[in-house]
């Protein structure tokens, strides 16, 4: 019996030895706070990647807001860009087109930026519309937007900036 109770103690003492051990071993350190150097290829990469995405964050709410003017008819969507919804949405896109369009300039997306700026100058007039808009002036903007192409341009578009990820 006696073999039994040593080998007992002695892997008691070895497991709190064991124990001891690991519990007061120091924490990792956190890595002191030093310079971080990255390539400016990589830099750029990332801004252009940066650009690309919030520019179809852009079109694609803009092709919703317009196709909800598109969609509804002639009577009602003067009411809908009266409403507190259209106005807040459309002045959210003109501030975020004022965001990316320096990003649009810097990356020579000419073609992302030429489509930006007509959504952007067709909000500026969806703002301006008043209670007397008349259902003709109405149809007279709907055609506009579809006689450009708008849509279909803005579709196009996004498709192409989704296939040239980085």
């Amino acid at each position: 019996m006696k073999p039994v109770y040593a080998a007992l103690l002695i892997g008691v003492l070895l497991g709190s030895i064991i124990t001891i051990m690991v519990l007061r071993s120091p924490l990792p350190r956190e890595t002191e706070a030093g310079e971080f150097f990255v390539s400016q290829d990589f830099l750029e990469r990332v801004e252009l990647e940066m650009a690309r995405r919030e520019t179809l964050g852009y079109l694609e709410e803009s092709q919703y807001l317009l196709l909800d003017f598109i969609q509804s008819p002639s009577e009602k969507s003067a009411e809908f860009w009266q409403s507190e919804f259209a106005s807040q949405k459309a002045r959210g896109l003109l501030a975020k087109k004022k965001y990316i369009s320096p990003q649009l300039d810097k990356f020579k997306m000419a073609k992302a930026k030429a489509i930006c700026d007509q959504i952007e100058y067709l909000f500026y007039e969806l703002i301006q519309i008043n209670a007397q808009l008349s259902e003709e002036e109405v149809s007279k903007i709907q055609n506009m937007i579809e006689e450009k192409k708008l849509l279909l341009k803005i579709k196009l578009l996004k498709k192409e900036l989704e296939q040239s990820e980085v």
